[in-house]
């Protein structure tokens, strides 16, 4: 009988590095190729992107698993070392990689907490694409792993084969814009972010993203696709300076930042596609697995999908994914398991409920309630069953909201201390995707944007992005609780069954995952109504939020 993997992401308490976030770990039963814990540490410890792994939590998996024996699967973001390297040990300091002799494992003995287990050191980058294959929806016998991020082991984008189970490297730092472009240039030029304040830049993504969609994307994006192509191929881009001096040396107006955000949203978005084009001209086209934290760009996703017939991005793509990656990478290198794949109703998984589990059960009663207060515009905080796995709320801890009026945006927004331009998502019923947006298909995980029908958009105006698209989340039609409140919310209006949804934290915070986070968040927040499972929290004098409370003209202001 095989042994238990336990794949681990972030350091130990005590261990301290800048470049580890989102620590993580996954435990993976090999001979049935079930997970059977995934956790992500932000979650229970409620601060944002964290990188450390809990020790108590971690002693106790070891000591279940101590009858069936233990192996360890990392990189080299791992709990043993203290300055994580940037070059991968197995290369030696080598300048480039020699793709046909690539090693992408090390094995090593190794003391965890008292205890010595066999470690496996897995590239950082082939992890990624494994929290890809994790989502997939059948078996392939052969597929394409790309993935693209701020860094890694050894490269910032690369380009996987697996046939069987022999992996190939293909290509890596190829001509795109990686995540430090976002996280280091942009932060610094556009946001003015300190490049210290990690948690600064690492909300830099989104915002970006964000206010591209009120900027002139042809102003500046000639300079940033030159200052690309003068990096030789294969070689990392520095963003931390020199990156395109003539941007880098203006004195850079509002006008200039929004413009600079549209340019580099729209340089990033052509260089991926002009790379996927090529990509699939010359290896053919076969099922794309693709992860990274830039995979959460979901205008360049919707592109790529176009490219690609079977384009597989899980929600936990950034290094949030990391130990359910190195988990199932383990499992298929070593012992040819195929993991089973993981789908829409997959939450967090850990070995005690922690206060975690919020069983719902909502009668058609408090259902009728909940539709009331959403029709005259409250907002209603959502936390059932176990938190959802990735950045993004999927109704397990959600703010959702009526999207009739445009209003209802700015209230959410402002209750959040977010900028006025920051979109919410909508969340609808499966069944009724078609009919409100144009070339839909089931998006459980808001990966994609859709154009909204031109004759829909008058009755979801506050789930519209400026260009008429949504990020869209879909929701099966069955008898989950979210789902009966769709079903119930378009049987009482006679609107659409979409409703607003944004994730349930207050600024600089995780999703709120346990009960003490989730009333701390809902103090915070002053949002109308809270549900804990089945359990109903309504405020006293509560505090409905206007647009004469909110002070647009500034961008950067914090109510």
């Amino acid at each position: 009988m095989a042994p238990l993997i336990l794949g681990l992401h972030g350091l130990l308490p005590g261990i301290q590095s800048p470049g580890v976030h989102d620590a993580s770990y996954c435990l993976l039963e090999p001979n049935s190729g079930r997970i059977e814990r995934l956790v992500e540490m932000e979650k229970l410890s409620g601060v944002r992107h964290d990188g450390r792994l809990d020790a108590e939590l971690l002693r106790d998996e070891l000591g279940s698993c101590r009858s069936r024996g233990l192996e360890i699967a990392t990189s080299h973001f791992t709990p043993f070392q203290h300055d994580p390297k940037r070059q991968f040990p197995l290369f030696r300091g080598a300048q480039l990689v020699d793709t046909s002799d690539l090693r992408h494992c090390e094995e090593r003995r190794r003391h965890l907490l008292g205890n010595a287990f066999p470690n496996y050191v897995y590239l950082h980058e082939l992890a990624h694409v494994f929290s890809a294959y994790m989502y997939r929806e059948e078996d392939h016998e052969e597929f394409l792993g790309l993935v693209v991020e701020g860094s890694g082991s050894f490269t910032q984008s690369c380009l996987f084969r697996i046939a069987g189970f022999r992996v190939q490297l293909l290509e890596y730092n190829l001509p795109v814009l990686s995540g430090h472009f976002f996280q280091q240039w942009l932060s610094r030029y556009v946001f003015d972010i300190d490049r210290r304040d990690y948690a600064g830049r690492a909300a830099t993504p989104g915002k970006a993203m964000a206010l591209a969609a009120y900027g002139d994307p042809e102003r500046f994006k000639r300079p940033l696709l030159h200052a690309v192509g003068q990096h030789p191929a294969g070689k990392y881009i520095n963003y931390r300076e020199g990156f395109c001096p003539e941007l880098e040396n203006r004195n850079l107006s509002w006008k200039d930042r929004v413009d600079l955000c549209a340019a580099g949203q729209a340089a990033f978005e052509e260089l991926l596609v002009r790379e996927a084009s090529r990509i699939r001209k010359r290896y053919g086209n076969l099922p794309l697995y693709y992860a990274g934290g830039c995979a959460l760009s979901v205008k360049t996703n919707s592109r790529l999908r176009a490219i690609f017939d079977n384009l597989v991005i899980p929600p936990n793509c950034a290094d949030d994914g990391q130990a359910l990656g190195l988990a199932a990478l383990h499992a298929f290198l070593k012992y040819r398991v195929l993991a089973q794949p993981l789908g829409p109703n997959t939450a967090l998984q850990a070995n005690h409920d922690r206060d975690l589990n919020l069983i719902g059960g909502l009668t058609e009663v408090d259902l009728d309630q909940v539709v009331s207060w959403l029709a005259r515009g409250e907002m209603i905080g959502w936390a059932q069953g176990m938190p959802e796995i990735g950045p993004r709320a999927l109704c397990r801890r959600s703010i959702l909201a009526c999207p009739a009026q445009l209003e209802m945006r700015h209230q959410i927004n402002h209750i959040k201390e977010r900028e006025y331009y920051r979109p919410v998502a909508p969340v609808v019923l499966h069944s009724a995707g078609d009919s409100l947006f144009e070339g839909y298909f089931f998006s459980p995980y808001m990966l994609y944007d859709f154009p909204v029908r031109p004759e829909c958009r008058g009755l979801i105006p506050a789930a519209l992005h400026k260009d008429g698209t949504a990020r869209v989340q879909s929701v099966l039609d069955d008898r989950s609780d979210i789902a009966r409140l769709l079903k119930k919310f378009a049987e009482k209006t006679g609107k659409p069954p979409v409703l607003l949804n944004t994730s349930l934290n207050a600024r600089g915070k995780p999703i709120a995952a346990t009960s003490e986070q989730l009333s701390d968040t809902f103090s915070t927040l002053k949002i109308n109504h809270l549900f804990l499972g089945a359990r109903i929290f309504t405020p006293r004098n509560g505090e409905v939020i206007t647009t004469n409370n909110l002070k647009d003209q500034n961008p950067f202001h914090r109510a």
